[in-house]
């Protein structure tokens, strides 16, 4: 999962979640912030296609972090 700020595409960060897992949750994330995620999946061969890149809008009621 790659997730960045959209007003700064400079700093993009990178999670590896284990294919077991059906959720995700991305903390220190900053208040009233558009953020784009990025969701793929990769095996020895590398990364696979990502998905288009969802927004999501951090509100001041969701803190710091987004669940997926």
């Amino acid at each position: 999962m790659r997730y960045w700020d959209t007003s700064d595409n400079s700093s993009v960060e990178e999670r590896v979640f284990h294919a077991d897992e059906s959720f995700a949750i991305l903390t220190g994330l900053f208040p009233h912030t558009q953020y784009a995620v990025l969701v793929l999946a990769y095996n020895a061969a590398g990364d696979g296609p990502a998905n288009s890149a969802p927004l999501f809008v951090t509100t001041a009621e969701s803190g710091n972090y987004v669940q997926m």
